[in-house]
């Protein structure tokens, strides 16, 4: 599998790869939407995931002399539900499954 940038489009994604005989075939699912022209992507020995971005809003940014970020993102609470399945129900409905019970005061 693989996290991808979309560059000028400010997206992240996972991509699932699968090795046929031709090579690899992958199905894309976005995980994030930047409000910055995200650049590129990597995860540390940790774990992280480390984002750098330039700044501006996606497709131009800022140019050359604009400033970058690396933003680092972390998992924290490795207590809390994970979700174990997810099921698009209609177009404007989305049901999700956990491995435990949600605590209503964060629901």
């Amino acid at each position: 599998d693989a996290i991808v940038t979309g560059e000028s489009r400010g997206k992240l994604w996972r991509v699932r790869l699968v090795k046929t005989e031709h090579g690899y075939v992958g199905n894309e699912f976005l995980i994030a939407r930047l409000s910055m022209l995200t650049t590129d992507v990597a995860i540390s020995p940790k774990g992280d995931l480390y984002v750098s971005c330039h700044s501006g809003l996606p497709d131009w940014g800022t140019g050359p002399n604009g400033e970058g970020k690396i933003f680092r993102i972390r998992y924290t609470d490795r207590e809390a539900p994970q979700p174990v399945e997810v099921a698009a129900i209609s177009p404007n409905e989305v049901h999700f499954k956990f491995d435990r019970a949600l605590d209503e005061a964060v629901v």
